[in-house]
């Protein structure tokens, strides 16, 4: 039997770390609003971080060696769950 409602997934968890992965980090993150933790360290990720501020769940985020450039938006520092950057 097949549901009429579409499926619903949360999901909590981006973990991508050493990866290889390159190019920009896309503004849909920011629509994974379940997220807790992400770990996009050790890859090749570049040009601005997108505003995270929506992820209000947002306990851990690691994007350290990359090849990001710009400013981390203040908007990070109302995540009040965000402990580990």
């Amino acid at each position: 039997m097949e549901s009429e409602s579409p499926s619903q997934f949360l999901i909590y968890l981006l973990l991508l770390t050493s990866m290889e992965l390159s190019g920009s980090l896309s503004p849909f993150v920011a629509n994974m609003t379940t997220l807790t933790n992400i770990w996009l360290g050790n890859n090749n990720l570049s040009r601005h971080i997108p505003d995270l501020g929506s992820l209000t769940l947002l306990e851990t985020l690691h994007l350290e060696d990359n090849q990001f450039d710009g400013e981390i938006l203040s908007s990070l520092g109302n995540i009040n769950t965000l402990h580990e950057v």
